[in-house]
């Protein structure tokens, strides 16, 4: 039992988790992207997730973006241009308008889901970066079993 104990102590210490900041900085301004992730404010991370690349994604709803954090510690926005409100829908999604996105999600096809929670829809947003609203009515409410998602 000593011995496993040792062992396990030993591992500890050789194996030790650190926590380190890989976006976001508490005395930055907000730089919407190309700049170093550690180099710029968020406002209400909610959730993160990642590719299959290993891109970092962070959906920021105080914001109302969806950001990416690359390989190299760089941002780029993906969707979203701080505006709160709704629009854009088949065109760019970096130029789309949010309502503060609170979850993302992936596809085996690499499309991105965003739940625009503000507006009371889920977003996808295909490989070319075009976005469409694919569920719900921006409506607070229930209905529509059986009838069309939007």
């Amino acid at each position: 039992m000593k011995l496993l104990c040792f062992i396990l102590l030993f591992s500890y210490i050789l194996h030790k988790p650190i926590v380190k900041t890989v976006a976001g900085c508490s005395n930055c301004e907000y730089v919407p992207g190309n700049v170093a992730a550690t180099a710029t404010s968020l406002s209400e991370p909610n959730q993160v997730t990642t590719d299959k690349l290993g891109n970092i994604y962070i959906a920021e709803s105080g914001n109302n973006v969806v950001r990416k954090v690359g390989p190299n510690g760089m941002t780029s926005l993906v969707a979203g241009n701080r505006v709160k409100g709704y629009r854009g829908d088949g065109g760019v999604a970096a130029s789309a308008i949010l309502n503060q996105p609170t979850d993302i999600v992936f596809d085996k096809a690499g499309n991105m889901y965003v739940a625009d929670c503000g507006n009371f829809v889920i977003r996808k947003i295909n490989a070319l970066g075009v976005i469409y609203t694919i569920a719900g009515n921006r409506k607070c409410n229930y209905s529509g079993d059986g009838g069309p998602a939007v």
